[in-house]
């Protein structure tokens, strides 16, 4: 009876081990006049077709999965546009083994600035 209850316990965490998703939070804010058309943040070396949208004064959460990442060192890269431009990309951060560093990004878009500020995650 006690090897059926161990085998079921490992059964369960072997399950609930295998759904954990690495996933970097950001919170983005167009402080501009002008809306943001698409917005998107990706992994160094990485692609996604998850655009977001910010209209003037708005704060938007931004999740960006990276359960797929390999585990090596990186920086994170922003594409975005204003309705009438083309894409501008920066990057910044840093996340490491594949995993982000921060527990929270906060991104403030200006119309000559970008702003940068982060939470370190408690260990």
């Amino acid at each position: 009876m006690i090897q059926r209850f161990i085998t079921i316990g490992f059964l369960i965490t072997v399950i609930c081990s295998c759904e954990n998703e690495t996933i970097a939070k950001f919170e983005i804010e167009n402080k501009t006049s002008i809306t943001i058309d698409s917005l998107r943040i990706v992994p160094n070396g990485y692609e996604s077709d998850y655009y977001i949208s910010l209209l003037t004064g708005e704060l938007k959460k931004y999740d960006c999965n990276m359960t797929d990442i390999a585990d090596a060192d990186g920086d994170y890269r922003l594409d975005y546009k204003f309705d009438t431009s083309l894409f501008e990309t920066k990057t910044f951060g840093y996340y490491t083994n594949g995993y982000p560093i921060e527990s929270l990004i906060r991104i403030s878009i200006d119309k000559d600035t970008i702003i940068f500020d982060s939470e370190l995650k408690q260990y």
